[in-house]
C-alpha cells in the first residue's frame, strides 16, 4: 500500500499523512477487500466480482466507483480498478502492474492551483485513457490497410480482420458510454464530496468521453463500409462466374437440340444415311453457335 500527499502536486509519503491532508491511497484488490471487510457495499465493488462495467455508487459522505477498462493491444483483456472518495482521501486499488506507472506519471507532471480530491480522481481518470486517442488512431490505420487491400483485391483474411477490429471498438464504445455516465453521476455530485472546481472539471472529464466514443463510433461505420465493399466485390465475382456459365448454358442448349435430334435415329431420318451427313451436323451446330455468339454480341451480353 502506498501513499500520496494531494497538494500542488502529488508527494509520495511514508508512514502516516498529517492530520488535514489529502490523501491518495494506492493498493490491491486483496487489500481493497481487507479494507472494506464486512462494510455493506454493492458486491461489484468488493473486489470478488469479475464485474465488466463502470458504474459509480454514492455513499453517505464518499463515492465509490468500479472501472473495468479495455487493456490496449492485448483486447478482450481488462484492467479493474476500485475507487473509494471522501472529502480528504481517494483510494484506489488495482489489479494491473502498469498502473502504479500512472500514479507517478500524474505526480511527476501534474499540478494544481487549488487542489482538491475532485482534481485528482479526475487527473487519475483521465491519465487512464490518456493515449485512447493515439490507439485508435493507430485502428483507422489498420482499417486504411484493409481498404486499400480491397481496393487491389489483394485482401486476405477479410472476415476475423474486420470482425476483430469491430469487437474491439465494441468494447471501446460500451467503455466510453459508461464512464460518460459516470462522470455525469460525479457532476451531479449528490454525495455532496467534491466541490464546484470540482464539478467543473468532470464536466471536461465526460466532454472527454464523449469526444472518445464519438471517434470510436464513426470507425465502427468506417468497418460497416469496408465490409459493404467486400460483399459488393463478392457478388460482383460471383455474377461475373454467373454470367461465364450463363452464356455457355446458352451456346450448348441449341448444339444439344442438335445432337438429340440426331440422336433419335429413326429409320427414315435421310441425313443418318447421307454420306455428308456427319459433315453436315457439325456445320449445323457451329453454325447455331455462331449465330447464338452475334446476337449476344447485338444484345451487348458479352
Amino acid at each position: 500500500m502506498e501513499q500520496y500527499r494531494i497538494g500542488r502536486k502529488l508527494e509520495k509519503i511514508e508512514g502516516a499523512a498529517a492530520p488535514g491532508d489529502m490523501v491518495l491511497v494506492l493498493c490491491g484488490i486483496d487489500e481493497w477487500q481487507a479494507l472494506f471487510q464486512g462494510k455493506e457495499i454493492p458486491e461489484y465493488l468488493t473486489g470478488r466480482s469479475n464485474d465488466r462495467f463502470c458504474r459509480s455508487q454514492d455513499l453517505e459522505n464518499a463515492v465509490m466507483i468500479s472501472v473495468s477498462r479495455p487493456v490496449k493491444h492485448h483486447y478482450p483483456r481488462r484492467s479493474k480498478e476500485l475507487y473509494s472518495v471522501t472529502r480528504n482521501q481517494i483510494v484506489i486499488a488495482h489489479d494491473s502492474a502498469a498502473f502504479p506507472d500512472v500514479i507517478e506519471g500524474i505526480a511527476a507532471q501534474k499540478k494544481w492551483d487549488k487542489p482538491t480530491v475532485g482534481k485528482a480522481l479526475a487527473s487519475v481518470v483521465e491519465e487512464c485513457v490518456e493515449d485512447d486517442i493515439v490507439y485508435l488512431a493507430e485502428l483507422e490505420e489498420r482499417l486504411v490497410a484493409i481498404e486499400e487491400e480491397l481496393m487491389g483485391n489483394e485482401v486476405k483474411d477479410f472476415p476475423n480482420r474486420i470482425f476483430g477490429i469491430r469487437k474491439e471498438l465494441l468494447g471501446y464504445a460500451n467503455f466510453y458510454l459508461q464512464m460518460t455516465d459516470v462522470a455525469q453521476e460525479l457532476e451531479e455530485n449528490e454525495s455532496g464530496v467534491f466541490d464546484t472546481a470540482s464539478i467543473k472539471v468532470f464536466r471536461l472529464m465526460k466532454e472527454q468521453f464523449e469526444r472518445l466514443l464519438q471517434v470510436v463510433q464513426t470507425l465502427r461505420e468506417y468497418t460497416l463500409q469496408l465490409r459493404d465493399v467486400h460483399q459488393t466485390q463478392i457478388d460482383t465475382a460471383q455474377n461475373k462466374t454467373m454470367k461465364v456459365l450463363t452464356v455457355v448454358t446458352t451456346i450448348i442448349m441449341p448444339i444439344t437440340l442438335v445432337t438429340s435430334w440426331y440422336g433419335m435415329n429413326f429409320r427414315n431420318m435421310p441425313e443418318l444415311y447421307w454420306k455428308f451427313g456427319y459433315a453436315f451436323a457439325g456445320a449445323l451446330c457451329v453454325a447455331v453457335a455462331t449465330l447464338v455468339l452475334i446476337w449476344m454480341k447485338r444484345k451487348k451480353i458479352l
